[in-house]
């Protein structure tokens, strides 16, 4: 099953608590790196499903959420499309990479 769907599935039963967010976080990143989940998409629902977690000492996260929301402003005042792109990537490999005890920081 995938991250969504199970987060989806926890959601209507309402049995998703907060100490199962690090294993959908990570269980997300690591869809994105295989290329079965789309980052923008994931990186946007992070950031609506995780809310809570900003100001945690998760750099890879806090980074998807400032790119997240740099996609959101105006051209003229934004990296060029490409750049937050490749920074959005390596932030997903880094959350990959972490056991989902170390996401819990």
């Amino acid at each position: 099953m995938s991250a969504y769907a199970e987060f989806a599935a926890w959601w209507q039963s309402h049995d998703l608590y907060g100490e199962d967010m690090p294993r959908v976080a990570g269980d997300l990143a690591r869809e994105v790196i295989a290329g079965k989940r789309n980052a923008w998409a994931a990186s946007n629902h992070l950031e609506i499903a995780i809310w809570g977690w900003r100001g945690m000492a998760i750099p890879a996260l806090e980074e998807i959420f400032m790119i997240d929301d740099e996609i959101d402003w105006d051209r003229k005042h934004r990296r060029p499309l490409e750049q937050p792109r490749t920074s959005l990537l390596d932030c997903f490999a880094s959350l990959a990479r972490l056991a989902d005890n170390e996401v819990v920081a």
